[in-house]
């Protein structure tokens, strides 16, 4: 419970960093090469999300990283890595849409949508089934590489 708690107040120092203050940092949405870099580390980690390299998972995600998942709950990189290996986690495609990247210096605040399909033999209720989720994602970027710190998911309910 401690961890947990830990990990939910940095996760609420690390937001309420990028907060805009008036007269305090200012997003800097030119930045293309940031955003550049952060589209690459993304294509990254689909390639070894799909190809279930779990060493090159754990390498990726940092010790810091959490998720607010679907489901609402809050996890951290261990139960992440813990899904993954029991196929829970397991793709068969992944289509993703940016709408925006503010970039705040070593920071970046990434939103969009995605298109996942779980794999047909995935350990979940869904495998198989198209899902459509909205997405907020914080990076920052430690010794010149971009890493996902905190990630907020959102599935969007079907239409009928």
């Amino acid at each position: 419970m401690r961890k947990m708690t830990a990990l939910v107040t940095l996760a609420t120092l690390t937001l309420a960093s990028l907060m805009i203050v008036p007269g305090t940092a200012t997003p800097q949405q030119g930045n293309t090469q940031a955003v550049e870099e952060i589209k690459r580390r993304y294509e990254y980690r689909e390639k070894i999300l799909l190809a279930r390299d779990f060493a090159a998972l754990e390498r990726f995600y940092p010790a810091d990283h959490i998720v607010t998942n679907p489901y609402n709950r809050l996890v951290d990189k261990t139960f992440v890595m813990e899904r993954i290996r029991a196929d829970v986690i397991s793709y068969a495609s992944f289509e993703r849409h940016f709408d925006l990247f503010r970039i705040y210096g070593d920071s970046a605040v990434v939103v969009g949508s995605e298109k996942v399909v779980p794999a047909t033999d995935a350990k979940r209720p869904d495998a198989g089934q198209t899902i459509r989720r909205r997405f907020t994602e914080v990076w920052v970027r430690r010794e010149g590489m971009w890493q996902v710190v905190a990630r907020h998911a959102s599935n969007i309910a079907s239409s009928n």
